[in-house]
């Protein structure tokens, strides 16, 4: 019985100290059955040359595209746009047509274990941006530290006090289900002034749960050199998990978004071209993963979820996650 509750007591420690690193707060619905995920504190970044894997320190955080098209394995700095898939090839500027997920690494400030983070598929963005409850109003365009971006809204967002938000839905920017994107047909409309938020502003957001994606440059591959093809200034780019197959070859889904369109997920670039990467943290799935451990040490465990909470049975008794006995 010490020996059970030494390891839930573990897996709880191990969980809170090192899985949830680099998370943030809010918790983002990613289907209909309720899974909901924790973004990463930013963007992904890479040491080419020290093989380091990080996550950007502050959420507008980008590397400049002078550095982004100088990657190479013999690249002494740092990027932080890849190619589609290129989690165990990060250097890599050739077209993939299978994805290695960026997860399987072990990230610096991310917990520093492999397998803990991953890239959401191109269906679990769209349920965050168009089929979660309210979709259309937890999220908006807005620039935060003179960098423009689209600000993420948690499931169960409260506005802090003394900010603010607009809600770039209420100022023009509408779903139109038959191209499948959020778009203001007044193109003229710059959203990214929809919100203006100092850091000190965004800290207050940052901590009621909101994320925030930047803009950044794109690298485009032309099998020659590398290139920054869009200003930071104008769109953003996101690579998801899902790749366009088996009808078109080396290309892939990604999320962008400019001053005047969001498209969910729909958008089809070459998997070779360097888009960002935002990870993401599963705390269900590592809970799972830490109760599996256990099982593995005493094989007379069996696991369950009741009623959200994860349970453990043990010899006839029933335990929590955290090694309490429930009567």
């Amino acid at each position: 019985m010490k020996k059970f509750y030494f390891l839930c007591a573990l897996c709880a420690a191990v969980l809170t100290a090192n899985a949830t690193e680099g998370a943030l707060s809010g918790l983002f619905s990613v289907n209909e059955d309720g899974k909901q995920i924790q973004f990463s504190q930013g963007n992904l970044q890479y040491h080419c040359t020290n093989h380091v894997w990080q996550f950007a320190e502050h959420q507008y955080d980008i590397i400049d595209s002078v550095s982004n098209s100088s990657i190479s394995d013999t690249y002494n700095g740092w990027v932080d746009l890849f190619g589609w898939g290129t989690g165990d090839d990060p250097t890599s500027r050739q077209r993939k047509n299978s994805f290695t997920d960026w997860g399987i690494n072990a990230i610096s400030n991310g917990g520093n274990l492999p397998n803990t983070w991953r890239t959401l598929t191109s269906d679990e963005w769209n349920y965050l941006l168009v089929e979660r409850t309210d979709a259309a109003v937890l999220f908006t365009l807005g620039t935060v530290n003179n960098v423009p971006g689209l600000i993420l809204l948690p499931d169960n967002w409260e506005e802090p006090d003394g900010v603010a938000l607009t809600i770039s839905n209420e100022e023009g920017l509408a779903y139109v289900p038959n191209y499948a994107t959020y778009r203001d047909m007044d193109e003229t409309n710059d959203h990214y002034t929809d919100n203006i938020l100092t850091t000190t502003e965004w800290a207050a957001v940052e901590a009621a749960g909101a994320v925030f994606l930047p803009t950044n440059p794109y690298r485009v591959e032309n099998n020659t050199q590398a290139g920054s093809f869009d200003d930071y200034r104008t769109a953003g780019g996101y690579w998801t998990s899902t790749g366009k197959q088996p009808h078109i070859y080396g290309t892939a889904y990604n999320f962008l978004f400019s001053p005047t369109e969001v498209w969910p997920a729909e958008s089809i670039n070459a998997s070779e071209n360097g888009f960002a990467v935002r990870m993401v943290y599963c705390p269900e799935c590592a809970a799972t993963t830490a109760i599996y451990q256990v099982e593995d040490a005493l094989p007379s465990n069996r696991k369950c979820i009741k009623d959200g909470q994860l349970l453990i049975y043990h010899n006839g008794q029933t335990f929590t996650a955290q090694g309490s006995q429930l009567r």
